[in-house]
């Protein structure tokens, strides 16, 4: 899938070097990051109306990589904190009582999943964040977010960073 991230175009993004998983695995495997790795550091990277796709990151240094992508295809509605950073979030399908709320802001189709991402969840309760989306896609390799030369298979660089030709 090639997003539109303004001046950068994602085809430089090799995606291909990233290990991925998809539905329920990817709610297990995401979880599994953040409980046993010292990926902690979680934010929303880009939200693409257009194209009905949200991209939240993932890392122990989010100013220089990000080792998790969690890409929500056909988004149709969120309840987040764009620009916040979430702490050892934990992500999960929404009950009935979760799909009773997103329906109140957007008409919900049978194939459609209400994922909430539970920020901080030891701290004072944490905060309950909603995506409804189609689909989920985990994605894990390195990410740089800066220019870097002799790339190691499993690494690139990310498209929102300018190219330096």
């Amino acid at each position: 899938m090639d997003l539109d991230y303004g001046d950068h175009q994602a085809t430089r993004y090799t995606h291909q070097v990233m290990t991925e998983v998809r539905g329920p695995k990817a709610i297990e495997r995401f979880n599994e990051i953040v409980r046993t790795t010292n990926t902690s550091d979680f934010e929303a990277q880009f939200f693409d109306l257009a194209s009905q796709t949200l991209l939240v990151i993932g890392s122990f240094d989010l100013a220089f990589y990000h080792e998790v992508e969690a890409l929500f295809e056909g988004v149709t509605f969120t309840r987040f904190d764009f620009g916040a950073v979430f702490c050892e979030p934990q992500l999960f399908i929404g009950d009935s009582d979760s799909r009773e709320l997103a329906a109140q802001y957007t008409d919900l189709e049978t194939d459609d999943v209400v994922f909430i991402i539970h920020n901080g969840p030891s701290f004072q309760g944490g905060r309950q964040h909603i995506v409804v989306a189609k689909s989920l896609t985990l994605r894990e390799g390195m990410v740089y977010h800066y220019q870097r030369e002799n790339l190691q298979p499993g690494e690139s660089i990310a498209p929102w960073v300018p190219s330096s030709s």
